[in-house]
């Protein structure tokens, strides 16, 4: 008998695709169309009324940190679930973040170990900022813990990949330049993949990474960022800022990752959507092994 699949979708909206209601409707249609049980949001106004219109229709029960820096500002996570989780518990977090993370601590089953599931975007003007809320996430990589964390990262992956970031010193953009980059010790600016070397460092690991080397898919890597030049951020280049990273043993349930990015995807939010599909089995096997260190 083959073993469920748990579907969990990632959108970082760019920001400015939505204030209107029918923008929200596109979304939550084409999110309803992939049927995930949880559905990790960025850029997501602040307003309960169209959160909870949303969860309306997927048929989802809505989480929504309060958000920094201003109530109002249309960058709120949010994180909304189907029945498949239970005991869902809000985790409020402030510091280091400036935006702040969407934390929900869910029960799979009977299974004895939590799940850390977290719907944040990195800081996204500052390469410092973002190291500091990079190193907090290692508090949810201490043994024992199962985490998954995803959205939007503001920065680019460490190491080779088939889009390189871009080429800082001709880009014309200069604020845009000063945002997305690090200054070395021999002071040339380099494009910040610091966000991504302490998570792997902290034990996380990329599952787009993971579903591309180890499980034979190279569509994993499949640029989320930079289809539509909508935004100083997306007329840098292609680039895979929107990323999944799991640690405590999730890769082993993991069967695809799976990157969308069809015009009606990127016409409504500007970029690709994410569906990360879990076997229900292995998870619960990887949430059962799970044991918390006695110290």
């Amino acid at each position: 008998m083959t073993s469920p699949t748990i579907t969990v979708a990632v959108w970082n909206l760019t920001s400015t695709y939505l204030g209107a209601t029918r923008d929200y409707d596109a979304v939550s249609d084409i999110v309803a169309s992939y049927a995930p049980d949880a559905y990790l949001q960025q850029h997501n106004t602040a307003s309960l009324q169209p959160t909870r219109r949303m969860a309306g229709r997927l048929g989802m029960q809505e989480h929504l940190p309060f958000p920094n820096p201003v109530p109002d500002a249309d960058i709120a996570t949010t994180l909304y679930l189907n029945h498949t989780f239970t005991d869902a518990v809000f985790q409020a977090h402030s510091a280091p973040w400036w935006i702040h993370p969407c934390h929900v601590m869910v029960r799979v089953g009977d299974c004895p170990t939590p799940l850390n599931l977290l719907s944040l975007h990195l800081c996204p003007f500052d390469a410092a900022q973002r190291s500091s809320e990079a190193a907090w996430l290692s508090t949810l990589a201490l043994p024992g813990m199962v985490t998954l964390a995803a959205g939007g990262m503001a920065s680019y992956p460490r190491g080779p990949e088939k889009h390189t970031p871009p080429s800082w010193e001709r880009e014309s953009e200069r604020a845009r330049a000063i945002q997305r980059t690090w200054v070395g010790v021999d002071g040339q600016r380099r494009g910040d993949t610091g966000p991504d070397a302490a998570l792997k460092d902290a034990g996380y690991l990329d599952l787009a990474q993971h579903a591309a080397e180890d499980l034979h898919q190279p569509h994993a890597l499949t640029p989320t960022e930079g289809h539509r030049q909508t935004c100083q951020a997306c007329r840098c280049g292609l680039q895979r800022t929107d990323r999944v990273y799991g640690v405590g043993g999730i890769h082993q349930a993991l069967t695809a990752v799976e990157v969308i990015d069809s015009n009606a995807v990127l016409d409504a939010g500007g970029h690709a959507l994410l569906l990360v599909k879990l076997n229900l089995r292995a998870l619960e096997k990887v949430l059962v092994e799970t044991t918390v260190p006695p110290w």
